[in-house]
């Protein structure tokens, strides 16, 4: 049973690291993304701040390249827990 658990665990190890060399490097598209989710935070922020710009933020949040980068980083503990 031990040695079960510990092939288990070595392969979600392997799992992890392989997801950690992605998503620790994500691609252009992604940071992209990322910079434009940044933007619109700070345009819905200020005081000229318009409906575009929450209209384009849960465009992005919907984007499944983001959600997929998303689950990675959470899965390896590296981004705050929804409450």
């Amino acid at each position: 049973m031990l040695l079960v658990l510990d092939v288990r665990l070595l392969l979600k190890w392997r799992k992890l690291n392989k997801m950690n060399k992605e998503c620790l490097k994500p691609n252009a598209t992604v940071l992209i993304k990322l910079g434009s989710i940044y933007i619109h935070i700070e345009e819905a922020l200020s005081k000229e701040g318009h409906e575009f710009d929450m209209r384009a933020l849960k465009q992005l949040l919907e984007d499944i390249e983001l959600k997929k980068w998303i689950k990675q980083m959470d899965e390896l503990a590296l981004i705050p827990r929804k409450r």
